[in-house]
């Protein structure tokens, strides 16, 4: 009598997954959730390449989804966006130039390989911050003193409108309230 072979299940995707995360710590599980989400998630979004002048580039190392930019935008203004991505393409090609050490090929594949939006939290700001002292990240914020709540004239709106982002003035609100107030501003101004 032969032996019988044993045959193991088929599993599909979702258990075949659910198999590999059974087997991984707890900070691991983390970690591969929060690139799953990244990857796989509903509101996965296109990632956008930007090279060293803020530009963006399809061969262009800084990645970003349109969400991530226009927070850092809004956050941050159109010189500080720059200047971070100045800094951190530097670094990444600081790391591809030198990938064929250990200690920075992990480091380069995990920079290529996802968005930066963290790195850019976690350090770049703050690299820029010291690169520039006289210019503060803080005072580079969008519109300083103009307030939406006070816009009374056509001028005003302008203005105002003038110092959101481009990318930010997509379906604002605010922006499509004044241009129901204000008919000619879509003439007058880049709304769209």
């Amino acid at each position: 009598m032969g032996k019988r072979k044993v045959q193991t299940p088929k599993l599909n995707n979702k258990e075949t997954l659910v198999a590999f995360c059974m087997t991984l710590t707890e900070a691991k599980a983390k970690e591969a959730y929060v690139i799953l989400q990244e990857h796989f998630g509903l509101s996965r979004r296109k990632i956008l390449k930007f090279d060293s002048n803020g530009v963006e580039n399809k061969t262009g190392l800084v990645r970003l989804t349109q969400l991530q930019v226009n927070k850092l935008l809004e956050r941050y203004g159109e010189l500080t966006f720059k200047r971070i991505c100045c800094e951190l393409d530097r670094y990444i090609n600081y790391l591809k130039d030198n990938k064929n050490e250990p200690r920075y090929r992990t480091q380069y594949n995990r920079y290529i390989s996802s968005t930066h939006y963290q790195a850019i939290n976690n350090w770049v700001v703050a690299k820029v911050e010291k690169l520039y002292p006289n210019s503060t990240v803080a005072s580079e914020t969008k519109q300083e003193g103009l307030d939406f709540y006070s816009i009374s004239t056509i001028a005003e709106a302008i203005e105002y409108i003038k110092s959101i982002p481009i990318p930010l003035r997509i379906n604002n609100p605010e922006i499509e309230y004044l241009v129901t107030q204000y008919p000619k501003l879509s003439e007058e101004v880049n709304v769209k």
